[in-house]
């Protein structure tokens, strides 16, 4: 996978040198309560968690960077292919600090673009709760198709159909 530039961001596929960033990241409490099980993770387990990432075929994590010289890791956009999913699905997270400020569009449009030139459906899940979430997936185009249970769990499928040229 490539890795991508914007405006104001850098993105770059996830390794094991991002360990620090992604242990704040996965113990935030937005991820603790949209994205993961609410339990903080240990050194152990995010390192655990980084090569399981890295090791999948079927799934690319990027950190999103500022520009700034200290190329600061904010966020991470996230493209996998889900066994439950007939499509693959785009996610991301990004620290607390750094929301609602336009990176998390500003970084998956880059993906998006990307990649709609290789697929022509595109999906995203969110908790029902997340409204920061269900807001940038609609920004984005994403469309409410359906409610999916998953591990007694309810959650939204979003989807986003693209027209391939």
């Amino acid at each position: 996978m490539k890795t991508y530039t914007t405006p104001r961001l850098s993105l770059h596929i996830l390794t094991q040198a991002y360990h620090e960033f992604i242990a704040e990241l996965v113990n935030s409490p937005e991820w603790l309560n949209y994205i993961s099980d609410g339990k903080t993770k240990t050194h152990a387990q995010v390192t655990e968690y980084i090569q399981k990432i890295t090791d999948n075929p079927m799934c690319t994590y990027w950190v999103v960077q500022l520009h700034a010289a200290e190329q600061v890791p904010i966020g991470v956009i996230t493209f996998m292919k889900r066994e439950y999913l007939e499509h693959y699905d785009i996610g991301f997270a990004f620290l607390p600090q750094f929301a609602n400020k336009g990176y998390a569009f500003e970084a998956t449009t880059a993906v998006i673009n990307d990649v709609k030139s290789t697929t022509a459906h595109l999906l995203a899940v969110t908790v029902p709760n997340n409204t920061k979430s269900i807001r940038l997936l609609e920004k984005l185009g994403f469309k409410h198709d359906r409610l999916l249970l998953r591990d007694n769990e309810t959650l939204l499928l979003y989807s986003l159909p693209i027209v391939l040229n």
